[in-house]
This record gives C-alpha cells, structure tokens and sequence, in this order.
C-alpha cells in the first residue's frame, strides 16, 4: 500500500464552503513527484464525476496491491454514489414536470432527500451549494479510516474538481446570463 504521508500532509484542507487553495493543474504538480505513473495517469484523468481512465482496468481491483493501487475501489465507490445522485435529481426533475419516474431500484432515501433539497433551494447557486456540501460528506465518509493512502489522494483529488466546478458559478454571473436570456426571449415575442 503506498503512503503519501509528505504529499497529503502538505495540502491545505478544503471545505465545501471556500475557495480553492490553489488550481487542480497546481495539485498535479504537486503531485508529480510523490505518485508512481499509473496513479499520476489516473488523477490527469480524473473528472467531478470520478471518471478515470483506469478505474475498471487492471488486475488489482481494490487498488492495494505493490505500488499502492490508484484508487480503483474508491473511484467505484465514489462513482456510485454521484451516479445515483444524479439519478435522482433527474427523478426529481421528472416527476416536477410530471413525467413518469424511470428508476425503478436502488433508490436511496439519503440521495433523495438531498436532491429534494437541492430543488428545493432559493436559486441554482444554493442548490449547487446544497449538493457540494453533501458530496463532500460522502467523500469524507468514504476516506474515514484512511491515511495517507490512495483513498485520501482521490478523495482530496475529487474535492478540489468539485470546487473547480463550483468556481464557474457565481450569483452576478448567473444574473446577467438570466438577464440575458430573458431579454432574447422578450425580443423574440416582441414585448
């Protein structure tokens, strides 16, 4: 099992709400130098949903064999949950516009219930808050139990992608977009 007590100790925590520390192509610098190829390969092909070139290949399947794995196991795990949330949010979306519900199994009450919150919230941006906060717990739930492995590399890895994400949304942003579009639909029907 690789450690990577140097690397995970020398980056600053992140929280779901602030801002990034630093960019993900800053991190990959970072980590240059402590991971072998294969995990290095693997975090440059890391995406918000967890995605990694690597993660159902090979013959180590729960990422612990002589190089330290890369984090297979905890991409899948990771990669489940996010499914099943976006899952339901487009359950959520559906049965808001009265369309029947397509999943039929594997609901999970916790999900649900955050993509109801989700919808419920004020504006988009709180909503995406909503559910940052609550990737970031998963996350932490599943590195509970895990230091300076692999688990906690990705787990850090997938955080700060998620807070990539959530940097492009701003309120002033998404009110000049809405604005925007708003003006185009009213110029289109001619108010």
């Amino acid at each position: 099992m690789a450690s990577y007590y140097y690397l995970i100790s020398s980056l600053p925590s992140l929280s779901a709400d602030a801002a990034m520390p630093f960019s993900y192509s800053d991190f990959l610098d970072a980590c240059s130098g402590s991971v072998d190829a294969s995990t290095m390969a693997s975090l440059r092909a890391l995406s918000v949903s967890g995605a990694a070139s690597d993660v159902s290949t090979g013959a180590d399947p729960d990422g612990a064999g002589s190089s330290g794995g890369s984090g297979r196991t905890f991409l899948r795990k990771w990669n489940a949950f996010y499914g099943a949330l976006m899952a339901s949010i487009n359950s959520e979306r559906m049965r808001r516009l009265g369309l029947p519900d397509v999943r039929t199994a594997d609901r999970d009450f916790y999900i649900d219930r955050v993509a109801g919150e989700a919808f419920a919230a004020k504006n988009p941006l709180e909503a995406e808050k909503v559910l940052l906060r609550a990737e970031f717990e998963h996350l932490d739930s599943l590195t509970a139990m895990h230091y300076f492995d692999a688990d906690v590399l990705f787990g850090y890895a997938v955080k700060l992608r998620l807070l990539e994400r959530q940097r492009v949304f701003t309120e002033e942003k998404g009110r000049a977009e809405f604005d925007r579009l708003f003006q185009g639909i009213q110029a289109q029907i001619g108010v």
